[in-house]
């Protein structure tokens, strides 16, 4: 899955390609913006293709030989919203994911919520469940089914806090870092959390629950992703907010 290129010269690039079985590898793609090049519909972002590298371990920038085109994914540049939608996945494949370090889940789960885009409503649905997808794979699970602080049964009643810090939903109160979030908006995340099984959450509680997953997404890596503000222009560039002044749940 080429989810990242370059231009390397007038006549070739530099590609960052998702791969199942040797996680993420960065190629030279020779002759690739050539009017007849080698490689069977362009080295083209979002899409996906059977392989041949040359592999340069001395270098970490691999040769690429054959691009064989599988899945275009055409359908991601008839739908602004799911371009967007399918570009901030590419980058969090490129953010989480390290050289030669296997993430087949994450790659599947790729492959899954791009086809699920070509859906005109998905695009949030498709999104959040990757989003969690993703995060579980990558090793960084929040915890949701109880407290990330406490040993006792998660109540019912009350505000809802996450921790990004502790990473999951918390009892205590009063820490300015943590954020509230809505209950409508935990029970989408729980949602997402069974691979989209049963009915869909209404669209609001999606939206906000993208939000809070994308901002924990931010917080993990220290720095936003480059295409967050697409998505979430309103809490691009800010610190999430604490209880009482809003959030991103």
């Amino acid at each position: 899955m080429c989810i990242r290129h370059w231009d390397w010269s007038e006549t070739s690039q530099t590609v960052s390609l998702l791969t199942r079985d040797h996680g993420l590898l960065r190629a030279i793609a020779k002759g690739s913006r050539r009017p007849k090049a080698p490689y069977s519909g362009g080295v083209e972002l979002l899409s996906r293709a059977r392989v041949g590298l040359i592999l340069k371990p001395a270098s970490g920038l691999h040769l690429l030989t054959e691009w064989d085109l599988v899945e275009p994914f055409g359908h991601l540049r008839r739908d602004l919203r799911a371009l967007h939608a399918a570009c901030y996945m590419a980058d969090l494949c490129q953010c989480l994911v390290q050289d030669h370090d296997p993430h087949p889940e994450i790659y599947d789960a790729l492959s899954d919520a791009l086809r699920a885009l070509a859906e005109p409503t998905a695009a949030g649905r498709s999104l959040l469940v990757f989003q969690w997808r993703v995060l579980v794979h990558g090793g960084f699970r929040p915890v949701i089914d109880g407290y990330a602080d406490a040993r006792e049964p998660l109540s019912t009643a009350g505000v809802v806090r996450f921790s990004p810090e502790l990473g999951g939903l918390v009892r205590r109160a009063g820490v300015p870092e943590d954020w509230p979030v809505r209950r409508a908006t935990l029970q989408a995340v729980h949602w997402a959390a069974t691979g989209g099984r049963g009915a869909a959450p209404p669209a609001g509680d999606v939206d906000r629950a993208n939000a809070l997953l994308g901002c924990y997404v931010r917080y993990i890596l220290g720095q936003e992703p480059r295409t967050f503000a697409l998505l979430f222009p309103k809490l691009s560039g800010v610190r999430a907010p604490g209880p009482g002044r809003g959030g991103p749940g």
